[in-house]
């Protein structure tokens, strides 16, 4: 099945469908304008199972599917039991998609993770961040293909799938109209200008490397989009308080300026007056030890400077970004400082168009064409 045209599609997310676009989300969108039937199957809510339903038909060939599969005490009920209830809600599933699926695309192992149930169809299983829970390791076995966006992440699959592929995350079709931009011939502004984009309140932020470089650079504005409310924290963690008073800090800090949610397009349009973009996560805490990140994408989309903590996926990309050798977060403040005085070679024009068009080769059509050439290769 290497063509990825005309099929029946379900992708299965853990994500529910709103204003912020993610892999899964653009998946989806790119698959139903290349011409397939895709169904988006929403993630569970906490009602008892019931019958499949359309929730919402977002074009012709993207539609919202909302099937809870929950089954109450289903963790006592044994596992060949729960096996046969899985595959008649897939049957279920299957009656509402029109009888057949030819393609099973799970991000999300919770509600099947034994994607046997599905029969004969193709069946992808797209993990974005490390397994966790165990039961996820028989989704992979029971996948034909598994894919992720970094080689660790697929690492710890190894014993359970031997189809494992990296493909890297992507840019939808926002920023790919951005990474299109002929870059312009780059000048310093009057005030250097550092973006971020990203949830402030993740607990795997490096919070005391990131305010170093706030403090250490007075005369610099740190722009900030993102969530950053407390209303947000869940306070089930300890790392909570060390959140709450990074927070506190960034919001006493005069060159923290401090956006918010916003529209993504909004954050596209706004993030091109920026001189330079940062990352600054805690590979010790972020549970993929940093080996990706999905913002490096839309940075490149830009054109100027990333300064980043190492992130694996780069290393030997190393043109693309300035990072930090290991996962040591130590030379981050003077990897800053050295680049916002080599702006102009770090951001000139050649530069800027070769990260543009890097994000170019990414965009979810071209990853999806990857995907189809690794089908057609099985």
């Amino acid at each position: 099945m290497p063509n990825l045209k005309g099929k029946t599609i379900l992708i299965i997310s853990p994500d529910k469908w709103n204003n912020l676009r993610l892999s899964k989300h653009n998946y989806a969108e790119e698959l139903a304008e290349m011409g397939n039937n895709v169904f988006y199957l929403l993630p569970p809510e906490t009602r008892q199972s019931r019958k499949p339903i359309i929730q919402r038909k977002l074009s012709n060939n993207l539609q919202l599917v909302e099937f809870n599969t929950f089954v109450k005490g289903e963790r006592f009920i044994p596992s060949t039991i729960l096996n046969f209830i899985r595959k008649y809600q897939a049957t279920e599933l299957k009656k509402l998609l029109g009888g057949s699926i030819d393609i099973v695309w799970s991000f999300y192992g919770a509600q099947f993770f034994d994607l046997s149930v599905f029969g004969k169809s193709f069946k992808i299983f797209h993990p974005v961040d490390k397994i966790i829970d165990p039961a996820f390791f028989k989704t992979a076995k029971n996948a034909n293909i598994v894919l992720s966006v970094a080689q660790n992440i697929l690492d710890d699959l190894k014993p359970f799938n031997k189809n494992l592929h990296v493909i890297n995350h992507g840019i939808n079709h926002a920023y790919e109209d951005e990474a299109k931009q002929i870059p312009v011939p780059y000048q310093r502004s009057s005030v250097v200008k550092i973006g971020y984009v990203g949830n402030l309140i993740r607990p795997d932020i490096d919070h005391a490397i990131f305010l170093k470089m706030i403090h250490e650079n007075p005369s610099i504005e740190f722009h900030l989009w993102g969530s950053y409310e407390n209303k947000h924290i869940q306070w089930n963690q300890e790392s909570d308080q060390q959140v709450l008073k990074f927070v506190e800090a960034l919001k006493s800090s005069p060159n923290v300026f401090l956006k918010g949610l916003v529209h993504p397009e909004d954050v596209r349009m706004q993030t091109r007056e920026m001189d330079l973009f940062l990352c600054c996560y805690d590979a010790a805490k972020e549970m993929n030890q940093c080996s990706n990140n999905h913002k490096l994408m839309e940075y490149f989309s830009n054109g100027k400077i990333v300064v980043s903590h190492f992130v694996q996926t780069y290393a030997e990309k190393r043109y693309l970004l300035e990072m930090c050798s290991d996962h040591s977060n130590m030379p981050l403040p003077e990897l800053l400082s050295k680049v916002v005085k080599e702006l102009e070679f770090w951001n000139s024009q050649e530069k800027q168009l070769m990260r543009k068009t890097f994000a170019l080769d990414n965009t979810y059509q071209k990853q999806i064409k990857r995907i189809e050439n690794i089908i057609e290769g099985l």
